[in-house]
């Protein structure tokens, strides 16, 4: 069967969402005059508008929901798109019980869960272990339909406007690095302290150009950062919209974050990063790195029994990562790309 109308199912969160933007591609290429249209968080529709393989967006914000009458109301919105095939990137009984009252005829998804008979096509491949990336995870999952992507693309086109919002930021004194602290709770992260005394030394050594970002909750974490660097670090939390930061990061030199949304959006968008990765499963580089710039990632050599018990974004196993030893690999990157910096790593932090 030759699908002309595919539904791509994800609704979680941001890098979870860009993760998921190359099965569209796939498909594209794969049959070429498709029509692709992607379920997920209202969030990011700003951003997913802007991905060229993307014909259509359909919002669903009720992904913890679990009241009927909104299940009904979404699974009649999509019947009445004549869907040929839905595919169930991360699966919940919520959205595979909305494709299976939408009597979508191709309905794929996970084999290992207890709802997986409301799926028709079922992919069998455990994701708990993190033995390769979760890009791959997902284009495994559809090769089930014979979709297959002879290159991995981000096929985002932020429109030219964009720049000029964001470039008051960006003509300031080179190199550009931007820092975004936390993570939404999504994994361990290094302590807020750390990325001070890093966005000093980025200061004080390079000449940088240092913007912090952060969600609306973060001014808290934020605050504790420009304590300790100063406020020549420009705080840019709770002020981008999902558009404009990622105009900011398309244009930095550098992202140094935690594993978190804004890394992968950075990396689809081309932009060097530097990951920090505690060696926990579920969190572990080898799923949740940056695509293509696994050499930039650091990763504590060993979690601590503390760390795999807790619920806590901060444990001491992090503090295995030195600010010293972040500091070198960003220069290295800044160096890497030509940019002139002048800088002793010889001298203690």
């Amino acid at each position: 069967m030759i699908p002309e109308k595919v539904l791509i199912v994800r609704t979680d969160r941001l890098g979870d969402v860009i993760l998921s933007t190359p099965v569209t591609t796939a498909f594209k290429q794969t049959f070429p005059g498709v029509k692709i249209s992607m379920l997920a968080n209202s969030r990011w529709m700003p951003l997913l508008q802007t991905h060229e393989d993307i014909d259509e967006l359909i919002s669903d914000n009720q992904e913890n929901s679990t009241k009927l009458k909104p299940v009904v109301q979404l699974a009649g919105e999509i019947r009445s798109r004549a869907f040929d095939v839905a595919v169930v990137l991360h699966p919940t009984f919520r959205l595979a019980l909305v494709l299976y009252i939408a009597s979508v005829p191709v309905r794929l998804g996970s084999g290992y869960r207890w709802y997986s008979f409301l799926f028709n096509r079922r992919h069998f491949e455990h994701r708990k272990f993190s033995q390769k990336h979760e890009l791959e995870y997902n284009l495994s999952l559809v090769e089930t339909l014979g979709v297959r992507l002879d290159q991995i693309r981000f096929r985002f086109h932020l429109p030219e406007k964009l720049n000029r919002l964001t470039e008051s930021f960006i003509q300031k004194q080179k190199p550009v690095i931007v820092i975004h602290p936390g993570s939404g709770k999504s994994a361990r992260n290094w302590r807020p302290q750390c990325y001070g005394h890093l966005a000093k030394i980025c200061m004080e050594r390079l000449g940088a150009t240092v913007l912090i970002t952060g969600t609306r909750d973060e001014h808290g974490l934020v605050k504790i950062v420009q304590n300790i660097c100063g406020h020549r670090a420009i705080s840019l939390c709770g002020r981008l919209t999902i558009l404009q930061l990622a105009a900011l990061l398309q244009q930095a030199d550098l992202l140094i974050t935690n594993s978190t949304g804004p890394l992968h959006l950075a990396t689809a968008l081309g932009t060097p990063v530097i990951g920090l990765y505690a060696p926990l499963p579920a969190c572990h580089p080898q799923r949740w790195g940056p695509y293509g710039q696994g050499e930039n990632v650091i990763m504590a050599r060993q979690a601590c029994h503390r760390c795999i018990k807790s619920k806590s974004i901060y444990c001491s196993c992090m503090d295995e990562i030195t600010v010293q030893h972040v500091f070198e690999k960003v220069c290295h990157i800044l160096n890497s790309k030509k940019i002139s910096i002048q800088t002793s790593l010889d001298s203690g932090i």
